[in-house]
């Protein structure tokens, strides 16, 4: 079992290659089978993967959708394997438009040899299809 360093070093790690939009390494961070999930009503995000699906292209596909500039962690609660954190995180559209600030909160799932199982998100779906529009 990993302990609260590693789990949060794993997950900074994570979000570190997420604001240089590094997708080739963020792939490296999935366990086999690692699910993403978005906690949102998929009817209102067409263009997101709600999931559970395969974390590796949802993520990818985020990427595409979605830059982050900055990410700060705000808190954490590390329970075993399990995580719950929440972010600040300035962000926009890719290619370019308005920067917002908001917060977004996870719940990350390990495995004992410090790969992602399973990733669920969940954020301000009135500002994500604000700038997805």
């Amino acid at each position: 079992m990993l302990d609260r360093d590693e789990v949060l070093k794993i997950v900074d790690n994570a979000y570190a290659l997420r604001v240089q939009g590094d997708k080739a390494a963020i792939a490296e961070i999935w366990a086999d089978n690692a699910t993403y999930g978005l906690g949102a009503d998929p009817s209102l995000l067409p263009r997101l993967p709600a999931g559970p699906s395969d974390a590796e292209p949802a993520v990818s596909d985020l990427i595409d959708l979605f830059t982050f500039h900055t990410v700060e962690r705000v808190d954490a609660i590390v329970e075993g394997n399990r995580a719950a954190i929440v972010w600040n995180v300035e962000l926009s559209r890719a290619g370019g438009g308005e920067r917002t600030t908001t917060q977004i909160s996870q719940l990350w799932a390990m495995t004992d040899d410090g790969k992602v199982q399973s990733l669920r998100e969940y954020g301000d779906t009135a500002l994500i299809t604000r700038l997805l529009t």
